[in-house]
């Protein structure tokens, strides 16, 4: 295995499909195929794909926070406000462990919807208390 084969098993790169000639890498990215030499693909990994994730903790939803839409959509859902979010962001929100009895009680649905600043998230059944999650928002 070459050092640039190594590099990239190694740093576990997502999109890496195939190394070709040693040199190149055949990437997919939003359905389309291209080759990237292993080098720049490191560097644009490094600085572009890492920067696109930005972190938000201690995210409070609080019980009155919830809106009952179980009569349209039979769930419950909370917007979260966040200025690094947009309509085409994908945000992973992630309830912090101190809160998993409120969180199961209340049946959390896995779907999000984004919207120019903010980030909605459904349950089931309102939560019974405070939740504090943390917010992974990718542009």
């Amino acid at each position: 295995m070459t050092d640039k084969e190594k590099l990239i098993k190694e740093q576990n790169l997502p999109v890496a499909e195939e190394i070709l000639s040693g040199n190149y890498i055949r990437v997919i990215v939003n359905g389309v195929s291209s080759l990237i030499d292993v080098d720049d693909f490191k560097t644009f990994f490094d600085t572009s794909y890492a920067a696109a994730i930005i972190e938000s903790l201690n995210n409070e939803i609080e019980t009155g926070d919830w809106t009952d839409d179980t009569g349209t959509s039979g769930f419950w859902y909370a917007d979260i406000s966040n200025v690094n979010i947009t309509a085409d962001s994908v945000v992973d929100v992630i309830p912090e462990k101190a809160y998993k009895s409120i969180v199961d009680a209340a049946a959390f649905a896995g779907e999000t919807d984004s919207s120019s600043g903010s980030v909605r998230i459904y349950a089931e059944n309102q939560p019974t208390g405070t939740i504090e999650v943390t917010l992974n928002i990718h542009n």
